[in-house]
C-alpha cells in the first residue's frame, strides 16, 4: 500500500548512526518544524546539514517535501532528484517526484529507444555506482575463496560443486564490475539540472543577443552539455532541442 504522500508521517525520524549528535539534532528539529507546518524553518534545519557536506536521501527527501508544501515545485523536484540519485530504488521518493512532475508546465517526452537498451538502462540505474562496486568486490572475494577451497580440497564430494559455484560467481563478478564501470562512466559524463526560474528563453548562442529558440519553465529537467563563463549549453530529453541558458537559472542535480 502506498504510504501517505507529503505528510509528516513519511518523514524519516532516525537518520543513520554515522552522523554526529548535532546533525541528528538538526534533522529531528527539521522534522519537528515540518510537523508544525513551519516549512521554511524545516528547510533551514535540513540545509544546515547539507552545508556541512553531509548528504543523505532522507535529508533531500524531507527537504523536497518542505519545498512542495511551500508551493516551490522546482526546488521540490531538485531535491527529490538528488534523493533518488542516492537511493534509486526508493519508491516514496519516486512517487513524490512523479506527482510533482505532473504540476509543471513543460512535458518533455523521452525519444523511443529499443526495449533491450531501455531494459539495460533500467538495470544500470537501479543501483548507485558505489553499490555496483561493493557487489563486485563481494562476489570477487567469494569466487576467489571458492576457487582456493576447491584447489586445496583435493578430494571429497563437494570439490566439483564448489569449483562450479566459484565459476558462476566469477561470471557474476564480471557483470557487477561491468555495471560499476558503466554506471561510473554515465555519472561522470551525464550532468543534469533543474530549471529554477519561472520562465526562461533558450538562446542560439551564449549571449543575450542570441536568437530565441524556445521557452522553458521551472521544474523541467535538462542535460548540461558544456559550460562557458556564465552560460551552459543544454539539451532536453529530446536531443533535437538544444541551446544556451544562463547558469543562474538552473541548479545541478
Amino acid at each position: 500500500m502506498m504510504r501517505g504522500i507529503f505528510l509528516a508521517s513519511i518523514l524519516t525520524v532516525w537518520w543513520g548512526t554515522a552522523i554526529g549528535a548535532d546533525n541528528r539534532s538538526l534533522f529531528e528539529e527539521g522534522n519537528r518544524h515540518f510537523q508544525e507546518e513551519a516549512y521554511r524553518e524545516a528547510i533551514d534545519s535540513y540545509t544546515q546539514i547539507l552545508n556541512q557536506g553531509l548528504e543523505s536521501p532522507e535529508v533531500y527527501f524531507n527537504l523536497g517535501n518542505a519545498y512542495y508544501k511551500l508551493g516551490e515545485s522546482a526546488r521540490a523536484i531538485l531535491n527529490y532528484e538528488r534523493a533518488l540519485k542516492l537511493s534509486p530504488r526508493d519508491q516514496d521518493i519516486q512517487t513524490n517526484l512523479n506527482l510533482v512532475n505532473r504540476t509543471i508546465v513543460d512535458r518533455v517526452e523521452s525519444p523511443p529507444i529499443l526495449f533491450l537498451w531501455r531494459w539495460m538502462n533500467t538495470i544500470r540505474d537501479n543501483m548507485t555506482a558505489n553499490e555496483w562496486g561493493k557487489w563486485s568486490v563481494i562476489t570477487l572475494w567469494v569466487a576467489v575463496a571458492g576457487i582456493a577451497l576447491s584447489v586445496f580440497r583435493r578430494r571429497g564430494l563437494l570439490r566439483q560443486p564448489i569449483r562450479y559455484l566459484a565459476g558462476v560467481l566469477f561470471v557474476v563478478w564480471v557483470v557487477f564490475f561491468a555495471g560499476y564501470l558503466w554506471k561510473s562512466h554515465t555519472d561522470r559524463n551525464t550532468v543534469q539540472a533543474i530549471v529554477t526560474t519561472q520562465k526562461v528563453e533558450v538562446l542560439s548562442a551564449p549571449d543575450e543577443t542570441g536568437t530565441v529558440l524556445f521557452d522553458l519553465h521551472e521544474g523541467v529537467k535538462i542535460r548540461v552539455l558544456r559550460n562557458v563563463p556564465g552560460w551552459a549549453e543544454i539539451t532536453l530529453l529530446d536531443p533535437q532541442k538544444r541551446g544556451w541558458l544562463p547558469i543562474d537559472v538552473m541548479e545541478i542535480i
